[in-house]
């Protein structure tokens, strides 16, 4: 079973995401993404670090050539992609986009933070499943 991340947006909002590796095929859906590296801590439990948020009309034309990716492996050693289903249209998927980048602050965003650069975020966790 995958494993999946409970993300909070600033709003309090709960989303719940799936971790995939990099290379998976991709259906032609749309949603909401992160970008993330994956670790473990001392307790053994997973945490993911977010290092981008972003959001598509297909997931599958998204992450054909997506230019945060090579960042994200070279600089943060990104490893897992974290994918939520959202067919509630582009306002609602730029809404949570908006949401999770103003809680988590991920490195490679350039919109929407609450912190500047280098400020450190607080890890999702693994949802209790």
């Amino acid at each position: 079973m995958p494993k999946t991340y409970s993300l909070t947006g600033i709003s309090g909002q709960v989303y719940t995401y799936t971790e995939f590796s990099p290379g998976a095929d991709w259906n032609d859906i749309a949603g909401n993404y992160a970008f993330a590296k994956i670790g473990t801590l001392l307790t053994d439990n997973a945490s993911a670090t977010i290092l981008y948020l972003g959001q598509a009309d297909s997931f599958k034309s998204r992450f054909s050539n997506h230019e945060a990716w090579a960042p994200a492996v070279q600089h943060y050693n990104a490893n897992a992609v974290l994918a939520r289903v959202n067919p509630n249209g582009e306002a609602a998927r730029k809404a949570e986009e908006k949401d999770l980048i103003a809680r988590y602050n991920p490195p490679l965003n350039t919109q929407h933070r609450t912190a500047p650069p280098g400020q450190p975020q607080l890890p999702p966790r693994p949802s209790a499943r």
